[in-house]
């Protein structure tokens, strides 16, 4: 859930760009992922999570919401409108 809340904060431009996803790959290497664990972030970036989607995932645990909130925002530069926009969004759902 929180790999997938990353990439969908990094797609919130409809983009996710070289240093996005270095910066996700590099968190992910950090903990030794498997061959398998690495197709499932492949196929992650080429669809990324919705803000609903994650949100049901979430439900009512708040601890849960905040780790999903931090990883999103760890996987992104708040450099446009629309990153902050989605972290508003994702703040609220």
């Amino acid at each position: 859930l929180l790999i997938r809340a990353m990439i969908a904060a990094a797609n919130a431009d409809h983009h996710i760009d070289a240093e996005e996803r270095r910066r996700i790959l590099g968190k992910s290497e950090f903990i030794g992922l498997s061959a398998e664990q690495r197709q499932f972030l492949e196929t992650e970036f080429d669809r990324p999570s919705t803000i609903a989607a994650l949100a049901r995932e979430v439900g009512q645990d708040a601890d849960l919401a905040r780790q999903v909130y931090v990883m999103s925002l760890l996987a992104i530069d708040l450099d446009d409108d629309a990153e902050r926009a989605y972290l508003a969004r994702l703040a609220q759902a």
